[in-house]
């Protein structure tokens, strides 16, 4: 995945026909290295709202994943 992102940071962005992106992806599968690489390559990734109006930020939360909803907040703080 990170070969391919490092490409085209902008396909980090792209949704598939349910709505989601890479990250709410990553974030709804808990894995936190994708979610983490997504993040570092594309930090506009953060602010993309789903068809529900919710961010990954959001979606940590509701999965109850406090280590990514950390990673996210920390990243957020940085930015």
């Amino acid at each position: 995945m990170k070969k391919l992102a490092v490409r085209d940071r902008d396909a980090l962005l792209l949704l598939n026909q349910a709505g989601e992106s890479p990250l709410s992806i990553g974030v709804d599968l808990k894995l936190q290295y994708c979610i983490k690489t997504i993040i570092e390559l594309n930090l506009r990734a953060l602010d993309y709202e789903g068809s529900n109006g919710q961010t990954a930020l959001h979606l940590a939360v509701i999965r109850r994943d406090v280590d990514i909803l950390l990673m996210i907040l920390k990243k957020k703080q940085t930015s």
